[in-house]
């Protein structure tokens, strides 16, 4: 009799022992599914910032290709009735010899729908959009 209590008794206390690990498992496994969802949500946090750095650059490149293609085409035909041109106003005479430098237009990117305004003066080159805060200097 008192064997079987006793084994009674300590299968009780196995029982409540497995209850309990049970629950800190579970716990732990909580934790981790907390921990997980905050790293996913930093993860594409970074992934958007990303995101819109990459839609900048890629702005301030098509506005820098844009200007060296035109002031480029200008020198070379110094033609500003060229169709591919008729977007470009210039400032001062256009000659065949005069360089990037001196030379300060404002081409219009239909893709953006804005005024892109490049200023070629003592061989910087500067170029910003009305309303974005896209800026490049360089040179």
């Amino acid at each position: 009799m008192q064997s079987e209590e006793k084994w009674k008794k300590e299968e009780e206390e196995e029982e409540e022992e497995e209850e309990v690990e049970e629950e800190e498992e579970e716990e732990e496994e909580e934790e981790e599914e907390e921990e997980e969802e905050e790293e996913e949500e930093e993860e594409e946090e970074e992934e958007e910032e990303e995101e819109e750095d990459g839609q900048t650059r890629r702005k301030i490149n098509t506005c820098i290709h844009s200007h060296y293609y035109h002031s480029r085409s200008i020198i070379r035909n110094n033609d500003l009735t060229s169709p591919q041109l008729s977007s470009v106003k210039t400032e001062g005479t256009v000659t065949p010899n005069q360089t990037d430098a001196n030379l300060t237009h404002r081409p219009y990117h239909p893709n953006m729908a804005k005024i892109c305004t490049g200023d070629y003066s003592e061989g910087k080159e500067q170029h910003k959009w009305p309303g974005n805060t896209a800026y490049r200097q360089s040179g």
